[in-house]
């Protein structure tokens, strides 16, 4: 779907995102990392299946991990320990978190509570009007990730969708 992208160490940025979606604070964001070190440097205590999970998975997979609280703001999470982490498919948009050098924020490029956007045509006016950026995909047919926790190596799935069951396949003996 399309999403609202944003630094993630950026008060203000994130604090931008969440006001364009009209966004309750208390719901955490999900973040992208585009590579290993970037995953480590901003969380804490990666097991090898949540590296794995994030790196190499068979579908889009977001895993919740503890942040590093030093370099991502309270903002992000409520102020809790855990960030929803996820390293997206997408060439171009890996290229541009490796070119930020950052983690960014990718939420849903929609008003809480409405459709997610598949196609740019459909993309909210007081959204449009008030970013700094629009790059059109063409019609997108995929939905969201994945989301998972690992427990005592162990997955539990938070959200599924329509490609889960790839993750499901690879993953059957650590399914919760």
């Amino acid at each position: 779907v399309y999403g609202i992208v944003c630094s993630a160490v950026n008060v203000e940025a994130v604090d931008k995102a969440y006001q364009l979606k009209n966004r309750d604070y208390s719901k955490a964001m999900i973040i992208l990392v585009s590579n290993r070190e970037m995953l480590h440097k901003y969380t804490k205590n990666i097991s090898k299946l949540e590296e794995e999970l994030i790196i190499d998975s068979p579908c889009p997979t977001t895993v919740i991990l503890k942040r590093n609280e030093e370099l991502l703001p309270d903002i992000l999470c409520n102020g809790t320990d855990e960030i929803a982490v996820r390293r997206p498919k997408d060439l171009d948009l890996i290229d541009i978190i490796d070119r930020v050098n950052v983690p960014v924020v990718a939420t849903s490029a929609n008003v809480t509570h409405s459709k997610t956007i598949t196609d740019i045509s459909l993309l909210d006016d007081s959204i449009k009007n008030n970013v700094d950026l629009i790059i059109d995909g063409g019609h997108i047919d995929r939905g969201a990730s994945t989301i998972v926790k690992v427990v005592d190596d162990k997955l539990i799935i938070l959200r599924d969708n329509e490609s889960t069951y790839k993750l499901i396949d690879k993953y059957k003996d650590k399914i919760i």
